[in-house]
């Protein structure tokens, strides 16, 4: 039985772990056995509270009891909950004991529910065991969420039972098809009822939208990574997340009567407020010879010479608090190379770090006589380097790099990814891409990929990606000086000015921001109108999908570019009689390119077909700007001949699609040519129904691909792709077709032609 919120969620940093033990925690912890409890009613106990404040709940089937159920670890006494009685209410649960410091976004909300000093990271942990080991207790389910004794949770994890076992289930906010909700995931089942198991939750809190992470782990192994609700309470609720303190157990849905007396143990729970974990060494030296570079937290690996009369070395390393390390090597030194490892263990148990140290023996001054043969094997075909490394935002705020396998397609066995020189994710050799949480404009963290084969080939690295710098708000000379300092080169630079030296940057290329390219990659820029010195101008572009099918979709998504953070204040009313306003938005903007969600309420009573207008306000510092968008709200979906196209096709111009595709296309088709830069704004057109836009996923991006998915949900993408992996990464970001570019012009223009008749008909 899976209970279902009444509202919609939105996600934040959250790591959710089952493990063996207890973790190494820092100060802060608040933590309990239940030994010291009174059987009975937990409320009032050491900080727990249960059915507090209650008006017009029951009493739950909530108690801290005699521990009779076999579960050596769980000593004498431990609480029991089930959801024989169940209630819709938030505040009069069971809560664990309110931390000293509670842990949120910065600018999260405040109450008397929580205070101290706010922390960025929070993390529970409790062991759950059946009353009823033998045997199912049918529709069993207590969800625990992280909280701080009031409505505002921000997590979402539920402990159920079933036929085949125990099962977990975690609930993300998340954008489908451009629309914020909820989904539920089982992220563990089948688990043995006869035996406790340990949930540990971590949430990190990270200021900004989209991008606090939840992590979730089984008896000491990561199941699951997902998101807090922090978007549900920006899109839904107030505008802002809130922080937590301590973990509600709740009791709600359909009450189960049969379970009364039964239900699961918590037991061994623990909970924490502090800074985020880390497994940085603070030091690092040896005994003997120095490290080579000089030692850096952020730098892993070293090396260091020492004399032949030198057999050990001892090594001195220095921990953030909480953390531990171990040290393998170091004595015994053989002549020549010798590796020492130091294992970091940061305070939360789980993240690790490893910093190596070669150290070289000198030989003895003995002269030593070479071998009469030396038998040298044949070298080993060697492995290409990942191609196309490439790193994009999705909607839920995460990053995901993009490969594509090394030349030649051979057998590899794992893609190992890595961040500054350390190991952050393997894969399969089926799979080419993995999730980074949390990115961040302007990252300066190296990203790269390795592969290996099943023989123990190590490929070379691929080429280096870090995150582009936003250059919105820059004059065009500037932005090209921050992207050669940060390695990246000038592309091109679109501009209504006579010259762009004087102007302004309202948008690039990729969009958007955080986004990852390799080093050495032209970024290009937009120049939309002249900077002054007296303060920076507020500069605004929206595109908005002209026609909205209301029976599949209930929510469109404008992009607003604009030079400077400011607010929005967005309203649809009707074309004629703008006096009716049937909803209104108000979203903050950041400087840059803003993809926002906008509901269209389902209590509506729009007389269906019409045309309505969007009408969006930009301000702030005393500047505004306002902007109107036509759009045909359509009660089903749109089958009946739309009005006469200005263009069939929009064709992004990069060397792929040569002039001669152009001409071929242009024979049968009302043809458009544009840039990446330009298509947003060409496909807006007021007086355009553009039919496909037909682009390189590799020139133009799969963050154009992406974004003009989201913009413009009806619209055909057809992408042209160097291999069937890129094809899968295209599709995935929206693209209708894919088509792997061939060599030959002609060629193309065929294999284009044939999709532009699938696609439209003619």
């Amino acid at each position: 039985m899976l209970e279902i919120p009444l509202r919609i969620l939105v996600p934040v940093l959250v790591v959710l772990s089952l493990s063996g033990g207890q973790s190494a925690l820092a100060v802060g912890t608040a933590a309990t056995d239940f030994e010291s409890f009174a059987t009975g009613d937990v409320n009032g106990q050491n900080g727990w509270t249960s059915g507090h404040g209650s008006s017009t709940c029951p009493v739950y089937d909530v108690a801290v009891v005699a521990n009779t159920y076999g579960y050596p670890s769980f000593g004498s006494k431990s609480l029991r909950i089930s959801n024989a009685i169940a209630c819709g209410s938030y505040n009069d649960q069971t809560f664990s004991t309110s931390l000293t410091d509670e842990a949120g976004e910065t600018s999260a909300s405040t109450s008397t529910f929580s205070g101290g000093t706010r922390q960025p990271y929070f993390e529970a942990q409790w062991d759950f065991a059946s009353t009823v080991p033998g045997s199912e207790q049918p529709d069993l389910s207590v969800v625990a969420s992280p909280d701080r004794g009031d409505p505002q949770r921000m997590s979402w994890l539920q402990m159920q039972d079933t036929p085949s076992g125990l099962q977990l289930n975690f609930q993300d906010y998340q954008y489908q098809n451009s629309i914020g909700t909820f989904v539920v995931t089982p992220i563990a089942g089948n688990l043995d009822r006869t035996v406790p198991h340990t949930v540990k939750v971590t949430m990190l809190f990270v200021d900004g939208p989209s991008n606090d992470v939840v992590k979730v782990y089984l008896d000491g192994a990561l199941i699951h990574t997902g998101t807090s609700w922090e978007d549900y309470y920006r899109d839904w609720a107030g505008g802002i997340p809130h922080p937590v303190d301590s973990m509600m157990f709740r009791a709600a849905g359909t009450p189960v009567p049969a379970l009364l007396g039964n239900g699961f143990l918590i037991d061994n729970f623990s909970s924490f407020s502090g800074p985020a974990p880390t497994a940085d060494l603070t030091s690092l030296s040896l005994s003997s010879g120095t490290l080579s570079p000089a030692f850096d937290p952020s730098t892993t690996t070293y090396a260091a010479s020492v004399d032949n009369a030198t057999a050990g070395v001892d090594v001195s390393a220095g921990t953030n608090p909480g953390a531990t390390a171990s040290v393998s090597g170091g004595s015994n030194l053989a002549v020549g190379s010798n590796t020492v490892t130091i294992t970091v263990t940061a305070a939360d148990g789980t993240t690790t770090k490893t910093y190596t140290v070669t150290v070289d023996r000198a030989a003895d001054a003995v002269a030593v006589n070479p071998p009469d043969t030396v038998t040298v094997a044949p070298a080993a075909a060697p492995l290409g380097a990942p191609r196309s490394l490439v790193g994009s935002v999705q909607g839920s705020g995460v990053l995901v790099l993009y490969w594509e396998p090394p030349a030649g397609n051979p057998t590899v066995a794992n893609y190992i990814v890595w961040k500054d020189g350390n190991v952050i994710g393997v894969t399969g050799g089926s799979s080419y891409q993995l999730i980074v949480p949390a990115p961040v404009i302007g990252d300066t963290s190296i990203f790269q990929v390795s592969a290996d084969d099943s023989n123990g080939n190590a490929s070379p690295m691929s080429p280096k990606v870090t995150g582009v710098p936003d250059l919105t708000g820059l004059t065009a000379d500037q932005g090209r000086t921050l992207l050669i300092s940060r390695g990246f080169t000038a592309g091109t630079v679109t501009t209504r000015l006579s010259n762009e030296a004087t102007g302004t940057v309202i948008g690039q290329d990729p969009w958007p921001l955080p986004a990852y390219r390799p080093l050495g990659t032209a970024i290009n820029t937009v120049i939309s109108q002249h900077a002054t010195a007296a303060a920076s101008p507020l500069v605004v572009d929206v595109s908005a999908s002209r026609r909205i099918a209301l029976a599949i979709r209930h929510s469109f998504t404008p992009l607003i570019l604009t030079s400077i953070a400011a607010n929005a204040n967005i309203s649809l009313t009707a074309t004629k009689h703008i006096s009716t306003t049937y909803a209104t938005w108000s979203k903050p903007l950041n400087a840059g390119a803003n993809y926002l969600t906008l509901r269209i309420p389902a209590h509506l009573e729009i007389k269906l077909p019409g045309v309505y207008r969007l009408t969006v306000r930009v301000q702030t510092n005393g500047q505004s700007k306002l902007y109107s968008v036509p759009v045909l709200l359509a009660s089903r979906v749109l089958r009946a001949p739309l009005p006469k196209r200005d263009a069939d096709v929009l064709l992004v111009t990069t060397p792929s699609i040569s002039d001669k595709v152009v001409q071929q296309l242009a024979a049968g088709y009302l043809v458009k040519t544009v840039d990446a830069e330009t298509v947003f704004t060409a496909t807006d057109a007021p007086n355009e129904r553009v039919g496909a836009v037909v682009l390189d996923a590799g020139g133009a991006g799969l963050s154009t691909i992406l974004h003009l998915h989201f913009v413009f949900p009806d619209l055909h993408i057809i992408a042209l792709v160097s291999s069937p992996a890129a094809g899968r990464l295209a599709r995935a970001a929206g693209a209708s077709m894919t088509l792997v570019d061939p060599t030959s012009p002609d060629q193309l223009a065929a294999r284009l032609a044939q999709a532009l008749r699938t696609t439209l008909g003619k």
